[in-house]
């Protein structure tokens, strides 16, 4: 078992190298990674010289004893032939028999041994596939809900991450309207990805409950909760797959059409279909071969073909421009008018002409209006909205 696990650390420093090759090279750490990986590859070398040597001895020992056996029968069957108790007839086919017995034995052996080796394994891969997740279906599912239209409620919402006690979220009240554009904005730590990842049902709420079309998301099945939402977190994962896989990874069937517009929606078509394969272009480890600006819409993309009741993006054009991003939400804004849009940003300008806009700080709501109404009220919001106005500035003078 200490081998298998041994073994594991060496896959998981390789993946690790291989995946943050950019970072490693950036930092000039590739000597100290070649000296860890060395490290970890010194203790599987001296965990296999134990087993090695366990083996030896137990090669030499079944050895002796199997030498020294043929000597005893020999000793011993030979005095009884001579004494006439047996004949040698007997005698040689007593040895036969022993022969044909004796391989079948050390062939056991080594059965057992590859058991225990087998078993060590599958104790590390039941231990994954035998873990219930936490979140899950229960008993107080209603499956005869079906779908979802995107009206949203939190009421008195609190949340603290598993194993702390620290609340990140206090007494959260919220109304969001089916259809209804929604912004959130807040410093770092506020509370602002906490917020969506209990609404995906990420983690459960502590105290209070969220309510989807007036039901408890607790009552929603899993799927169907899902399902209904469009999803593009601050940390955008690509499949080593073609770029076409990627866009489409939530929805069963596709067609080329749909690729494309979805493509067009999302604001990288042209580059998409630069390349020289275009959308069966094949995409490295979590989508290497891409800008940060081209994986974030790629991700984008992949919440607009499911065409869900509510899209939730979490700081999802950080790394694009602001001219690119108001054609984005001007897209997913005229495409689909009936989907609720949750949308976290640290730039003011997207949010201007949302619904509401809701201010977070420290895990509480502490300002919620218009874009108008915030300005005029001369808080948090203002204080951030003119900040960035002057950074803008500062960068058009230098």
């Amino acid at each position: 078992d200490s081998i298998q696990a041994q073994f594991s650390k060496i896959s998981a420093k390789a993946q690790e190298n291989f995946s943050g090759i950019r970072v490693v090279k950036a930092y000039v750490q590739e000597e100290n990674e070649i000296t860890k990986f060395q490290g970890l590859s010194h203790q599987f070398l001296v965990k296999n010289l134990e087993l090695a040597r366990v083996r030896s001895w137990m090669i030499a020992g079944m050895t002796l004893l199997t030498g020294l056996g043929a000597v005893i029968v020999l000793w011993i069957g030979g005095s009884m032939v001579v004494q006439g108790k047996i004949t040698l007839g007997q005698f040689v086919a007593f040895n036969i028999y022993l022969v044909m017995l004796t391989w079948p034995t050390i062939a056991l052996g080594w059965v057992i041994n590859l058991y225990q080796q087998g078993t060590a394994s599958m104790k590390r891969v039941l231990k994954v596939m035998n873990r219930r997740p936490e979140i899950r279906d229960s008993e107080r599912t209603r499956w005869d809900i079906r779908k979802l239209r995107g009206e949203i409620t939190f009421k008195n919402v609190s949340f603290s991450y598993p194993g702390t006690n620290r609340l990140v979220l206090k007494n959260i009240d919220l109304q969001i309207p089916e259809g209804a554009n929604f912004g959130i904005v807040g410093g770092i730590g506020s509370g602002k990805t906490s917020l969506v990842k209990l609404l995906t049902r990420q983690y459960d709420v502590t105290e209070g409950c969220i309510c989807i079309d007036g039901t408890d998301i607790r009552d929603i099945p899993l799927q169907v909760l899902r399902e209904s939402f469009g999803y593009v977190p601050q940390d955008n994962f690509l499949f080593s797959d073609s770029i076409q896989e990627n866009i489409a990874f939530g929805i069963p069937k596709y067609s080329q059409g749909e690729i494309r517009e979805t493509a067009k929606l999302a604001g990288i078509q042209s580059e998409i279909e630069a390349f020289p394969q275009q959308y069966e272009t094949e995409l490295g480890e979590r989508g290497i071969n891409l800008s940060g600006g081209q994986k974030q819409r790629m991700s984008l993309g992949r919440a607009l073909i499911k065409k869900p009741a509510v899209f939730i993006l979490d700081d999802a054009f950080s790394a694009v421009d602001s001219g690119t991003e108001r054609q984005i939400l001007r897209n997913l804004f005229n495409t689909f008018r009936g989907s609720t849009v949750l949308m976290i940003s640290h730039r003011i300008s997207p949010l201007i002409g949302f619904d509401r806009i809701i201010v977070l700080d420290n895990g509480k709501i502490v300002e919620s209006g218009t874009h108008e109404e915030l300005l005029a009220a001369g808080g948090i919001y203002a204080d951030l909205y003119t900040r960035q106005l002057l950074q803008e500035e500062l960068k058009q003078i230098f």
